[in-house]
């Protein structure tokens, strides 16, 4: 039962007690006023009573961590991340660290977000705020719909992270849909002779990284990240680090005998080392090299390229798709499978999670193999039976005095088509159908 005791504290507030949910009675310090402070344990003891009859949910962890401050709880978040937040548990790199702060940064700044619990209900003025970055970002230009669903994805994950460790009760943003821009950059394969002429045509020191990645299917960054002490010279094999690989795993990628000479020859010379030296004269810096690289990978590699191709005479972009570094590595996805690798190779080869995603978005196929596999087909069915051939022949030449006579009858054509069909049934009877068919 409620009740305030008679006379105020040393503070002169009043004490009151109240019996809460468990059957116990608490007590609290109330106000200066002891109808006040009665007030307060009175409408304390009717929520008690009404969670411990069923009536209304009890307050989770979430009712205490709504009020922390929302820098103090973007702190932890960012500290977790650069600990254990990325994929396997590994630490996010410095680069995402530093975007993911500066996006939420934007999202406290422009809600604006000064408590935790502020995020509830707050989809609304999200959605008002995207439609705004795709006229004018935070830089003052328009932004694309691939960066505005970063900005909306880093308050998403934000959300989702405080909803898992109970400091929200939900996710307030668990409805908010991605924004709808531009297709997925489609990029085509080069065919045989287009990488021979690239490969002829390039630098000693663009010959060597175009060669690398057509016959690897390495991705630029990893490139970049190589050492010297990332080859087996024994097994030619590349050691790939969980550190700078994308699927964040160790592996040995194999790596052609034929190019082994040309890299210990590069090797050996110091160009890579040479070459950073006079591009990058702030090294260690934010565009630093490593120590020992194995090649020299230019900032934009992808311009180098698209310059050869041009020089070439090359299509840069054409209705297949556009080609820039990346696809280099579609071109050997492409071209590992036209030298009769199965599926499940080709996976492995490219370092791929799953199949679908080698042969959906990877791999290519070329109208010229497609003509071919048509034309098997053809020959598997018709094969060199001349009667067959014959009787087509007798059928286009009477189509083509159809054509050329004026009066010829709707009967005639049915003739000539009755005749085409006799002439099927008795080059292929019903045993051949079966043979053809395996059943």
């Amino acid at each position: 039962m409620a009740t305030v005791k008679n006379k105020p504290g040393k503070s002169g507030k009043y004490r009151g007690a109240f019996i809460n949910r468990f059957g116990k009675q608490a007590w609290i310090t109330g106000t200066r006023s002891k109808t006040e402070t009665y007030r307060i344990v009175c409408k304390l003891e009717d929520e008690e009573r009404a969670i411990r009859l069923g009536y209304r949910e009890a307050p989770g962890p979430e009712r205490l961590n709504g009020r922390r401050d929302f820098d103090e709880v973007l702190a932890e978040y960012i500290a977790w991340g650069e600990a254990q937040g990325g994929r396997g548990g590994r630490s996010w790199s410095a680069i995402h660290s530093r975007q993911v702060l500066s996006r939420l940064r934007y999202w406290r700044d422009d809600i604006p977000l000064a408590a935790l619990d502020e995020l509830v209900g707050v989809q609304g003025k999200v959605e008002k705020l995207l439609r705004d970055l795709r006229e004018k970002g935070p830089s003052g230009k328009p932004l694309s719909a691939k960066t505005i669903n970063e900005f909306s994805g880093a308050l998403k994950a934000f959300c989702q992270w405080c909803k898992d460790r109970s400091y929200l009760k939900q996710n307030p943003l668990a409805c908010l849909r991605r924004v709808h821009g531009n297709k997925t950059k489609l990029r085509r394969a080069l065919t045989v002779e287009e990488c021979r002429r690239i490969i002829g045509y390039a630098s000693p020191c663009r010959r060597l990284l175009y060669l690398l990645a057509l016959t690897t299917g390495l991705r630029v960054n990893e490139i970049r990240s190589l050492t010297m002490d990332d080859i087996d010279w024994n097994t030619a094999e590349l050691l790939l680090r969980e550190e700078w690989t994308k699927n964040r795993k160790s592996s040995r990628h194999p790596l052609p005998r034929v190019i082994m000479p040309l890299i210990q020859e590069y090797c050996d010379a110091g160009i890579a080392v040479k070459t950073y030296q006079e591009n990058h004269a702030n090294h260690g810096g934010k565009n630093g090299y490593l120590k020992n690289p194995l090649l020299y990978v230019p900032c934009q590699c992808w311009r180098d390229l698209q310059k050869d191709l041009t020089a070439l005479g090359i299509p840069v972009m054409t209705e297949e798709g556009e080609v820039d570094f990346h696809a280099l590595r579609v071109t050997f996805t492409t071209l590992v499978l036209d030298c009769g690798a199965n599926p499940k190779e080709a996976q492995d080869l490219c370092r791929h999670a799953g199949n679908s995603l080698t042969m959906k978005v990877y791999a290519r196929s070329r109208p010229e193999r497609l003509r071919e596999v048509v034309e098997k087909v053809a020959d598997l069915l018709i094969g060199s039976d001349e009667p067959l051939k014959a009787h087509s022949k007798h059928f286009l030449d009477n189509a083509a005095t159809c054509k050329r006579s004026k009066d010829f009858t709707g009967k005639e054509i049915s003739h000539t088509l009755t005749d085409l069909s006799r002439g099927f049934k008795s080059l292929l009877p019903r045993q051949r159908l079966t043979a053809l068919c395996g059943c």
